[in-house]
């Protein structure tokens, strides 16, 4: 059951991303431990993980999947490159104060 569980969450995590697919393992794996402690339950439990590994299939295609840097703002990869950023507009901003330099394509530089 925990295998079913896995596949479930990484096939979640194929179409609509890491945190989807973690919380479709979860709840797949809950919903075994319910349905091991009541047996009435079993076949319910496992005829509805059936059909929403068959809505899975038949929409994931249909729906797109989101790109590595949209999802969850970024990840640790979209987070850096934001912080590389700032770090980057604050330096060429204050080199550009302390050293009295304009920058050669303002209008003040034109004149």
């Amino acid at each position: 059951m925990l295998i079913a569980a896995l596949l479930v969450g990484v096939l979640v995590a194929y179409y609509f991303g890491l945190r989807p697919g973690m919380v479709a393992a979860g709840a797949t794996a809950a919903l075994f431990l319910l349905a091991a402690v009541v047996p009435g339950a079993a076949t319910y439990a496992y005829a509805m993980v059936c059909a929403g590994v068959a809505g899975v299939v038949w929409l994931g295609p249909k729906l797109k999947r989101p790109d590595s840097l949209a999802a969850g703002a970024g990840g640790a990869r979209g987070g850096a490159l934001r912080v590389l950023g700032t770090a980057r507009r604050a330096w060429k901003q204050v080199s550009g104060m302390a050293g009295g330099k304009t920058d050669p394509k303002s209008k003040a530089a034109r004149r």
